[in-house]
């Protein structure tokens, strides 16, 4: 930030405010009018970037083939982390980028859903992020392709009897971890909700 100056409310002198907390005539302390110059200073450039965050939407796909943002991590702000991926049956395939983003609507369509949001920042594929993701597809994707392959095998493991409740768990499995990368809604579920702030727009 940049040096401010200020006003003592003792005196009337102007104090620049790196020259110490202390007026430099009475010796009065202008701490506190200190901190308020940087409080206003900070809430300038902070709508100076909102204003500059360019809107976009959460990518294009049909029946999850395409471009989408996958495990949105919520940083406390009311932005949120996420990777950028190519996606084939929902599952990720090729890391686009990363991105911080501030949701802003949630519009549902007849076909699927659009996730509107402001980009706050924008890089490279975070690695630790997108292994993750590939992870978690690996856990949810391999036990339902084993139990639907080999379902002979499953049914000789553990009898005829079980075997096709191992293969609905398998399933069941899926859906649950595939919701743990595939969760815009948790990011979006405020703004969809009424009067949550920057729902309209």
């Amino acid at each position: 930030m940049s040096t401010v100056t200020i006003t003592c409310p003792s005196c009337g002198e102007r104090v620049v405010a790196a020259e110490g907390l202390v007026c430099p005539r009475c010796g009065a302390s202008v701490a506190a009018q200190v901190f308020e110059a940087h409080a206003a200073e900070l809430a300038a450039i902070t709508a100076r970037a909102r204003a500059n965050a360019r809107p976009r939407s959460g990518g294009t796909t049909v029946n999850g083939w395409g471009t989408t943002l996958l495990h949105y991590r919520p940083r406390g702000d009311g932005t949120w982390n996420a990777v950028k991926f190519f996606t084939v049956g929902y599952l990720p395939i090729v890391p686009l980028g990363s991105l911080r983003i501030r949701p802003v609507r949630l519009e549902q369509k007849i076909a699927g859903e659009t996730y509107h949001y402001e980009v706050v920042e924008e890089g490279k594929p975070e690695m630790g992020a997108v292994l993750r993701v590939y992870a978690m597809a690996v856990a949810a994707v391999v036990p339902a392709l084993f139990a639907f392959l080999r379902m002979d095998t499953v049914n000789q493991l553990v009898g005829d009897k079980w075997g096709m409740l191992v293969t609905l768990a398998a399933l069941v499995w899926l859906g649950y971890v595939m919701t743990r990368f595939v969760n815009a809604d948790k990011a979006f579920k405020a703004t969809a909700e009424p009067g949550a702030a920057g729902a309209a727009g």
